[in-house]
């Protein structure tokens, strides 16, 4: 037998989501699709995710993607664009099928990792039941931590006892930023030894995008994409332009979807904004860096975020930000640099960053071309993956006792 004529084996891994694309094209849980795409030529993964009311399931890029029935077809309501919580928000009755689905997911683990070398789980709710059934049969159990799971765990004591038990029954933990890594450690300095962090990538589409090249007399183009959900702050960027003086030449376009998108589009007529501000809905992935390419600036007005995906991409993209004066957000925005930040929860700071970028007008190009230099090392999806396999056979190397 020659070289070429060798069997690659593949280790088997089980992942665990509660948000992940069922179909092409579709948000949901995007960036845990693309780790696990750029992992695929190594490794063979499986992915476990809530079902919803439409055909779904398969192979998608190489990654078998099993959803998760825990209901009639029609009434599986969870697993939308934002995760479980949103989807709760938007039908709190929802709320009777949670049982089911945590049920359902912990029964498909349960039969599903007899078969793999090692679990890995995305947020802190699919890590308790990942590092349950982790414990019952001697898997290895790697967790990843996003934003939402630190911001919960502050202002609720079951999501507080839920991080707890999903980091003490983890064999590795990653958290998405150092500034996120660093508040775990000092929250639970016990779990020091077993956690880490990486940051994840960003597709080459977005480095690759043209920026577009407008006269001086046409509206500012401002961005800003996310789930229509409290945390994300859309309310606060509105009364932010609400503050800016009737004739500042700007249009605003919010890229998402969720269950405030009637409370927002409320706002946006109390304060005289039709003309100005368009709510466009949830857009393929496929064609963000094309949005993003005709903008001239991008916003985050977010409460709390681990590290925003979308802000790096917009960085990559060689917009300016405006953003929220966040942990995760350090080194991505440089105040003066490639962007401004304001006091988080601030519409004042805000507004005034905004008035500030308007009449900066003809510096937006440069500073937006300075954060996409900044970015590009070490930003590629294959350096995150080479990180978790790298973990990975670390601790596939050692036998659980």
């Amino acid at each position: 037998m020659t070289d070429a004529d060798e069997i690659v084996i593949k280790q088997k891994v089980l992942a665990l989501s509660t948000s992940y694309p069922l179909r092409e094209n579709s948000v949901a849980g995007i960036f845990v699709h693309n780790l696990y795409r750029a992992m695929s030529d190594t490794w063979s993964i499986e992915v476990l995710c809530p079902d919803d009311d439409k055909k779904s399931g398969g192979i998608l890029d190489n990654i078998k993607v099993t959803p998760v029935r825990y209901s009639l077809k029609w009434m599986q309501v969870l697993g939308g664009s934002g995760g479980i919580l949103p989807s709760l928000k938007k039908n709190p009755i929802s709320l009777l099928l949670l049982p089911l689905l945590l049920l359902s997911l912990f029964g498909y683990t349960l039969f599903k990792a007899r078969k793999v070398s090692l679990i890995h789980a995305n947020w802190a709710i699919c890590g308790v039941i990942a590092g349950l059934v982790g414990k019952l049969l001697g898997r290895r159990v790697v967790l990843t931590l996003r934003g939402s799971d630190i911001e919960k765990s502050r202002s609720s004591l079951a999501f507080k006892w839920q991080l707890q038990l999903a980091l003490a029954c983890a064999d590795f933990v990653v958290c998405v930023s150092k500034a996120m890594m660093e508040d775990v450690h000092s929250t639970y300095p016990k779990y020091i030894g077993k956690i880490g962090y990486c940051h994840n990538g960003i597709s080459d589409a977005f480095f690759n995008s043209s920026r577009k090249h407008r006269t001086s007399d046409v509206p500012i183009q401002i961005l800003a994409v996310g789930g229509l959900i409290p945390v994300k702050g859309f309310d606060l960027l509105l009364e932010a332009l609400h503050l800016l003086p009737p004739t500042s030449n700007l249009y605003v376009t919010i890229i998402g979807e969720g269950p405030e998108r009637a409370a927002l589009q409320m706002k946006i007529k109390e304060y005289s904004l039709e003309s100005k501000v368009v709510l466009k809905g949830e857009h393929e992935y496929s064609a963000i860096p094309e949005i993003m390419a005709d903008a001239d600036i991008f916003i985050l007005s977010s409460y709390a975020e681990g590290r925003p995906n979308v802000v790096a991409e917009a960085v990559a993209s060689g917009l300016p930000i405006i953003s929220s004066d966040l942990p995760g957000v350090n080194g991505l925005v440089l105040d003066g640099m490639n962007g401004w930040v304001f006091k988080t929860g601030d519409s004042i700071a805000l507004s005034k960053a905004i008035q500030h970028a308007i009449l900066n007008k003809d510096a937006l190009s440069s500073m937006g071309e300075t954060g996409r230099l900044m970015i590009r090392k070490d930003s590629a999806w294959s350096v995150a993956a080479d990180y978790y396999a790298a973990l990975f056979n670390k601790l596939l190397s050692n036998s659980v006792k």
